[in-house]
């Protein structure tokens, strides 16, 4: 997913208390629209509006391997934060999916195609450190 710009009041932001500070990047606006959605306000997703980001950001951190882990243990954290045991039991069936997946694919890639794919290795090592987060045991949030 890419990054969402979000528009809100700022009463909103601030009853639903903001970002969530243990989420540094990667799918922060997503936890924070869950809140504002759980809040009982709406969210609507407004394809015309076009915005440009102007000064960095997350997308120049040249480190695949990084940011995949990081989306990933973002994304159980999401989980384990809001969802009941059943859904967080499926969200890890499915991002394990997603994971071995991307293992496979960058695998063959990196093995057949290295010469031709830039950060090959680095996208595998990063899927593969994905695989290690999932395997360790969380408590709840």
């Amino acid at each position: 997913m890419a990054k969402v710009p979000c528009v809100m009041p700022r009463e909103v932001f601030e009853q639903i208390g903001g970002f969530d500070k243990n989420i540094f990047m990667y799918v922060d606006e997503v936890e924070l629209l869950y809140r504002v959605r759980a809040g009982g306000y709406g969210v609507y997703f407004l394809p015309e509006v076009k915005a440009v980001h102007l000064l960095g950001g997350g997308g120049e951190v040249k480190n695949a391997g990084w940011k995949i882990r990081l989306f990933t243990a973002n994304l159980q954290y999401l989980a384990r934060k809001h969802y009941s045991r059943p859904r967080q039991a499926l969200t890890a069936v499915v991002l394990g999916i997603l994971v071995l997946s991307r293992v496979i694919l960058w695998g063959i890639i990196w093995h057949g195609l290295r010469r031709h794919t830039p950060n090959a290795q680095e996208h595998l090592a990063g899927w593969r450190a994905s695989m290690h987060l999932l395997g360790q045991r969380h408590t709840a949030a």
